[in-house]
């Protein structure tokens, strides 16, 4: 149980409340606009994070266990990758959407 609770709730209770103000500030700055609520977008900002986190976590572990990094470099790499890629599109949906979440007319 301990292991799920390290592995994916712990992840998830992480992001969503990473990803709570910015839902405040989407329910509080689009309130007079006439639009759905986003709801693709921030489960895809809290699907990346949730994953970095999860992955993240991995790493360490295998660093606090004492493992070289250097023994699988084919795992550090993708691992390592899949982290920078998972943080270049969450900060690029967050730049893209900021003016959104701050309630800018016409920001799409």
């Amino acid at each position: 149980m301990k292991n799920i609770f390290t592995n994916f709730i712990l992840p998830a209770i992480v992001s969503s409340l990473l990803i709570l103000p910015f839902v405040n500030l989407e329910l509080v700055n689009r309130q007079g606009f006439h639009e759905d609520f986003p709801v693709v977008l921030f489960a895809l900002m809290w699907f990346l994070q949730t994953a970095f986190i999860i992955v993240l976590i991995q790493v360490l572990q295998s660093v606090r266990k004492g493992n070289r990094l250097m023994a699988n470099p084919l795992d550090l790499f993708l691992k390592v990758s899949f982290l920078a890629l998972a943080a270049w599109m969450w900060a690029g949906i967050l730049m893209d959407q900021l003016p959104c979440f701050l309630g800018v007319l016409n920001c799409d």
